[in-house]
């Protein structure tokens, strides 16, 4: 059963002689951990801080934000809940660390742009820069900004419209508030 609070199954790897004292049991916690990490399953991302090595908690991950998309994936998150469940009542460790916004987001609580900066912090500081306007100009403000629409890539790397339509809607210099308004909506709730 899988409420029990001491091994919950035994473990025997073929070809090897090895007793089920404890050793194999956590070698395959270890290997589902490593698993959950790979880029195989894609559950879990790196956080934008991590892959830039920047930030602090620069080796946390986080929740695909695409894997709500698919009911496999649903399905494969709380199977993932389940085994966190069983390691904590087993006393077993599983060597994932999620970023604080995480689990926020499983206890349902109010995620705030400080919270994304421990994940993004690059997204956060541009946000910020935009919304100070940071010494521009509008002339430069358009120079340095063309190009630029009311979309956004996602946590996973998916480009999403921030807006209907967003990109065909230009950034300028009155929408800029407007912009950074819907990045920090988008990223506090993604």
């Amino acid at each position: 059963s899988l409420r029990r609070s001491g091994q919950v199954w035994q473990t025997v790897f073929a070809g090897e002689r090895a007793q089920d004292a404890g050793g194999p049991y956590r070698e395959v916690w270890s290997a589902m951990t490593e698993d959950l990490l790979s880029n195989y399953l894609q559950l879990l991302l790196p956080s934008p801080n991590a892959v830039d090595n920047t930030g602090i908690r620069s080796e946390a991950y986080i929740i695909n934000p695409d894997c709500v998309l698919k009911k496999i994936h649903v399905d494969m998150l709380v199977f993932l809940g389940k085994l966190m469940g069983i390691a904590i009542r087993t006393n077993n460790y599983m060597d994932i660390t999620l970023a604080p916004i995480v689990w926020k987001i499983i206890i349902n609580d109010t995620i705030t742009f400080d919270d994304v900066r421990l994940i993004d912090l690059y997204t956060v500081t541009n946000i910020e820069n935009l919304r100070s306007r940071n010494g521009i100009s509008e002339n430069d403000f358009l120079e340095k900004f063309e190009g630029f629409y009311f979309t956004i890539k996602n946590l996973a790397g998916r480009e999403v419209d921030l807006i209907a339509n967003g990109k065909n809607i230009q950034l300028v210099w009155s929408n800029i508030d407007e912009y950074c308004d819907l990045v920090e909506e988008f990223r506090k709730n993604e």
